[in-house]
């Protein structure tokens, strides 16, 4: 027996499109999707729930900060089951000031 799912995740395509021009998608796997804020600092990840094989948005951060060496640490701005509302969610979403993109953390982090 086959169960089909009808969730945005199984149809694997780009939610961003045309429309939504301040994201991108920046990584697909058969796990997540990952669409990132152009600041590259906050990002949405798409995936499925477990249990009720619906679509799930996460919107977080890493917060990277010097303590003698690169420390990161993940912040969960919230889940949605709607694109739109993580995408409000996440164009919103306040980071220190001082706070640098993941591709500026990782690059400090080879020196």
């Amino acid at each position: 027996m086959t169960v089909h799912y009808a969730n945005l995740f199984a149809k694997s395509i780009d939610l961003t499109a045309d429309f939504i021009t301040d994201f991108k998608r920046t990584f697909r796997s058969n796990a997540f999707d990952k669409y990132t804020r152009n600041d590259g600092k906050v990002y949405i990840k798409h995936g499925v729930d477990r249990n009720t094989y619906a679509d799930v948005f996460s919107v977080e951060a890493m917060i990277y900060e010097y303590k003698g060496c690169w420390v990161g640490n993940q912040k969960n701005f919230g889940s949605f089951d709607d694109f739109a509302d993580a995408i409000h969610c996440a164009r919103n979403a306040q980071l220190p000031e001082d706070s640098i993109s993941e591709d500026d953390a990782l690059s400090l982090m080879r020196n």
